[in-house]
């Protein structure tokens, strides 16, 4: 019957178009795969490829093949990775996904004590917002995504974990015109009239936002970026105003570099670990998620 080795062929056969040129790149002679595919027509009992002088069409059921079997195959690897890591290894690759909030104050830490402990495992890290990291997660690019996710009770699919909530708060160089305002004139429409600073925004966030501009942010003189460093640091030299949970700017706040815009009814931000159901069982990414909800809830 069909297996996966055969659906590998069959999609080689069909970008190349022609068996001479399909058999090197599958490591076979031609006479090998052309009998190859001549038996699985065979034991199947339909035509997968239209033969002609100038080389090989895929039929529709070869194309239904080829279409169906990519996923397959992208199952198959994510099963094969998930095995070895329940096999409790202490070895190999994590692929972590964080949004940028995580990246700047909880993952320097965590890996570090993560490291510490399990010196020869590595880790493959990307940074984006929360609606690309699930697209990672469930394309199996990624073994465990954190960050700021929406409608966290739609993900049936998944094991979601709480980290906790902090404030949204707004902050900006102490020699912003805003701080020369009477603190009862300063609020949101008062906030809007200066660019901000801000990665993506995660749609609850933005959706608060909006109500208090009353309507669609102008997000054209924003400067956006999911590097909160080069937010901060365009802040401190300018008069954009940068927004993100409170943890991201104490350090600066105590040093005056940045001081809080006296603002009321912040938003919250939360943050959550999400993978899937049978990757909690890993003892390494297991570890891993028990180590960062540790350091969450230190700051």
């Amino acid at each position: 019957m069909l297996d996966i080795s055969d659906i590998n062929r069959i999609t080689v056969l069909a970008a190349e178009g022609s068996f001479n040129k399909a058999a090197p790149k599958l490591s076979m002679s031609q006479p090998a795969l052309t009998k190859r595919i001549a038996r699985l027509e065979d034991i199947l009992g339909m035509i997968l490829f239209h033969r002609s002088t100038k080389g090989v069409i895929p039929t529709d059921f070869g194309k239904k093949i080829i279409a169906d079997g990519a996923a397959i195959s992208k199952q198959m690897t994510i099963l094969e990775r998930e095995l070895v890591m329940m096999a409790g290894q202490e070895v190999g690759t994590l692929r972590l996904g964080v949004g940028p909030v995580i990246e700047e104050e909880i993952l320097p830490k965590t890996l570090g004590d993560f490291l510490k402990n399990f010196p020869h495992v590595g880790f493959h890290i990307k940074v984006d917002n929360a609606a690309k990291l699930m697209v990672m997660l469930e394309e199996g690019e990624i073994d465990i995504a954190v960050g700021a996710f929406s409608n966290v009770e739609k993900f049936r699919d998944y094991h979601v974990e709480s980290l906790g909530q902090r404030n949204v708060i707004f902050v900006a160089c102490p020699s912003h015109p805003l701080f020369s305002l009477e603190a009862s004139k300063i609020d949101m429409a008062a906030v809007f009239k200066y660019p901000l600073a801000v990665p993506s925004i995660p749609p609850a966030i933005e959706t608060w936002f909006e109500d208090e501009h009353d309507g669609p942010l102008d997000k054209e003189k924003y400067l956006l970026s999911e590097n909160y460093r080069l937010l901060v640091a365009v802040a401190k030299s300018t008069h954009h105003v940068v927004a993100g949970p409170d943890i991201l700017f104490s350090e600066d706040i105590k040093s005056g570099q940045l001081k809080v815009i006296p603002l009321h009814n912040f938003p919250l931000w939360e943050a959550y670990i999400v993978m899937r159901p049978e990757a909690i069982h890993t003892p390494l990414i297991k570890t891993l998620s028990q180590m960062i909800k540790v350091t969450f809830s230190g700051f």
